[in-house]
């Protein structure tokens, strides 16, 4: 029987030295489990792997960094504001709710346009999509 997950030795697989840094972009009132599935994905990978393959920050477009939860039990804590995104990163991901899928908001449909040329990958969680397809999220 072999190990899991196979040993970068074993597969002719390189560990990749940092992590691929998420930016998890919520849109207020965000849809709890929308936001807290991905988050628990990538946690998992991360304890699975016993290393950080993944680090995740949390930002939003709104002026305060609470950010509500539609069903009006959770709220979350952004790090901050997504203009205050620097670096690379490797992906986006964008998290709305049932009531912010046809919010516009010029400035971060025009940061995800820009995100989608410079980072590797970039997606919406469920009604994130309605959203990310606006001309002016």
């Amino acid at each position: 029987m072999g190990t899991w997950p196979p040993r970068p030795e074993k597969t002719g697989l390189r560990r990749q030295s940092s992590s691929r840094r998420i930016i998890v972009v919520a849109v207020p009132p965000v849809d709890e489990l929308d936001l807290v599935g991905p988050l628990q994905v990538f946690n998992s990978v991360n304890r699975l792997a016993g290393r950080a393959i993944y680090t995740i920050e949390v930002v939003t477009n709104a002026d305060r960094l609470t950010v509500e939860g539609e069903g009006g039990v959770l709220t979350f804590i952004a790090r901050h504001h997504f203009k205050k995104v620097e670096g690379a990163c490797d992906s986006v991901l964008l998290v709305c709710g049932l009531g912010t899928r046809s919010v516009r908001d010029a400035a971060l449909s025009a940061w995800l346009k820009k995100m989608a040329v410079e980072a590797r990958r970039l997606g919406a969680v469920c009604v994130g999509a309605f959203c990310s397809r606006r001309p002016a999220c």
